[in-house]
């Protein structure tokens, strides 16, 4: 009975800090095929989110470096309200030979592991960016989307494509919100 009490304590005031959920499967997508791993290294900004974890942060970027065994370092940067600038680093790892543009990115600092899909890319402009995870205990998915841009600035056409990806791959795109890049 207590057990039962803190589990859904848990629930109830925990998952809402994880990220955003929906209470069916993650839906299958699948992550570009022709992928490149060197054009995709570099500088990218993130132009918009649906990522509960990323509240009140803004001048988000991240830096992808390509190491010769094939996996990326990833430095992610930012500025959050609360604590001001912080700074992550990461291992972006292919997650199978199949699918080079899905990868798990394995952060240090907090430690975690978040999956990387990148659905759509054309290396020198933008980059849409889906994850999703499942918890067939409580019934809930926990979704992350990033639109990324090469630049601060993101174009209203690729915002509409990039939507129209998400409805046909039965991903909302409601709660997609534009982060600051105004530093």
């Amino acid at each position: 009975m207590i057990n039962t009490m803190i589990l859904l304590i848990v629930i109830v005031f925990l998952l809402p800090c994880i990220g955003t959920s929906r209470a069916t499967l993650c839906p299958l997508v699948f992550a570009q095929k022709d992928f490149n791993i060197t054009e995709y290294a570099g500088l990218w900004c993130e132009a918009y989110r649906h990522d509960a974890n990323e509240v009140d942060t803004k001048c988000k970027n991240g830096t992808y470096t390509v190491n010769s065994n094939g996996t990326m370092d990833v430095l992610s940067e930012g500025l959050n309200k609360l604590t001001g600038y912080y700074s992550n680093q990461g291992s972006a790892i292919p997650k199978r030979l199949s699918e080079p543009a899905a990868f798990l990115i394995h952060d240090k600092n907090p430690t975690k592991t978040v999956k990387y899909n990148i659905i759509q890319t054309n290396y020198q402009q933008y980059s849409l960016i889906y994850s999703c995870d499942y918890v067939p205990i409580i019934g809930i998915r926990f979704e992350h989307i990033w639109f990324l841009s090469r630049n601060k600035t993101f174009p209203e056409p690729i915002l509409d494509k990039f939507k129209k990806v998400l409805k046909h791959i039965h991903v909302e795109s409601s709660g997609i919100e534009s982060t600051p890049q105004d530093c």
